[in-house]
């Protein structure tokens, strides 16, 4: 019978030995860092960085929806039912800005 060949990316296994707490306060930072067990080691293991931004996905939805509402109001200036179009290309201007701050944020959690 032919020997079946481990077709793992990561071959090489590593095991640790932790106290009860250390166990716990490991696991916890685990799940609050939303990685996998595996990856979140790796990357403490490899001196990466782990950066957790508390509240980072809200902020995410609730600059969508001022977004969605940012051009429904841009639709009702073009159909000129409502005059604010300067007001709305700053406020647009400066959701973009806020858009690529929240991307090179997530980018650093990757």
């Amino acid at each position: 019978m032919a020997e079946k060949k481990d077709k793992r990316t990561r071959p090489k296994q590593i095991v640790i030995r932790a106290t009860e707490e250390e166990f716990n306060q490991i696991k916890k930072k685990v799940e609050k860092s939303k990685l996998t067990q595996n990856k979140y080691l790796l990357q403490s293991a490899l001196d990466k960085d782990i950066i957790v931004i508390e509240g980072l996905r809200d902020l995410v939805i609730e600059t969508k929806r001022i977004g969605v509402n940012l051009n429904q109001l841009t639709k009702l200036a073009h159909q000129e039912k409502v005059n604010c179009k300067e007001e709305l290309e700053g406020i647009n201007k400066e959701l973009v800005e806020v858009w690529q701050l929240l991307r090179q944020l997530i980018q650093k959690q990757v």
